[in-house]
């Protein structure tokens, strides 16, 4: 599980930034370091802000994923 902070603790403003990232091969990287490879499988969506708003989740199947 990977979680982007999106909230600012002390303005408790939401950071829109748009996140982008690959659906097969996402790498971690430290530095110079990679750590791992990943297969994107489910992502959890919150819309609204810090104190109340709405989850969603969009899950996938891959063929022969054990």
């Amino acid at each position: 599980m990977v979680h982007f902070q999106r909230f600012d603790r002390n303005t408790r403003k939401k950071d829109c930034t748009t996140v982008d990232f690959p659906l097969d091969n996402f790498e971690l990287v430290d530095g110079e370091n990679k750590l791992h490879t990943y297969q994107l499988v489910s992502c959890c969506n919150h819309t609204g802000m810090i104190d109340y708003g709405h989850y969603t989740a969009v899950c996938r199947t891959l063929k022969g994923w054990k």
